[in-house]
């Protein structure tokens, strides 16, 4: 009799994504679906048609991905976050300008001058400190002391249930950008990327959010 082939779903994955959120998941996709193996590329994704994945999951707007199918999975705030070690140097934190002597951790995508305004603080955007290309990177920064990092409210949830990271104020605004679920035509016509795309969505779908937008003045 001849060997069953298996059914593979190649994904591919920024790692902020895979450490902070997908790998928790996997194991109740597998126990869902046990002849589906699930191949993951955890790799910064600049062009889709040359990854050779099934799905890609990214991080941005849905414009970015002309040409592909796309499927919105999670929107997200963002707010402060450092290591409770870090938080104690600091010294008295009381109001959200008080951050303004902290080293600030920066992504390209999320500027801290949007926080800083809903704050009704005054702040001009710096081009000096650590700038990192991923979010994964930024926050590993920050649980190990070297300052401050507005986190995406999803991919800093983990580190602060483990007390890596603390929370500095309950303020926190949307981000511009959300992670989607992206694939190339005729990626669907295979049932099991099907059946992973499902069970992403209703995942995400179950996925809570911060819902803080308190102004601090």
């Amino acid at each position: 009799m001849p060997r069953q082939e298996r059914k593979v779903v190649r994904v591919s994955v920024r790692p902020a994504f895979a450490s902070n959120w997908l790998i928790d998941k996997l194991g109740d996709f597998h126990r869902q679906h046990e002849d589906i193996d699930l191949e993951i590329y955890a790799s910064k994704i600049t062009n889709l048609r040359t990854v050779g994945a099934d799905i890609a999951i990214c991080y941005g707007k849905a414009n970015e991905w002309a040409g592909f199918g796309c499927t919105k999975l999670l929107t997200g705030r963002l707010f402060p976050v450092c290591n409770p070690s870090y938080r104690k140097t600091l010294g008295e934190i009381s109001h959200p300008k008080d951050l303004l002597r902290a080293v600030l951790l920066r992504l390209p995508r999320h500027p801290w001058k949007p926080w800083f305004e809903a704050a009704g603080v005054k702040y001009a955007e710096s081009a000096k400190g650590l700038l990192f290309s991923d979010a994964h990177l930024m926050l590993n920064a920050a649980a190990n002391g070297q300052g401050v990092a507005l986190a995406f409210d999803v991919l800093a949830r983990n580190d602060l249930k483990m007390e890596k990271l603390v929370r500095l104020f309950d303020l926190s605004i949307p981000s511009d950008c959300d992670y989607y679920a992206v694939y190339p035509e005729g990626a669907l016509s295979k049932p099991e990327t099907n059946l992973f795309l499902d069970w992403l969505v209703a995942t995400c779908r179950n996925e809570p959010t911060d819902t803080q937008e308190t102004q601090v003045r």
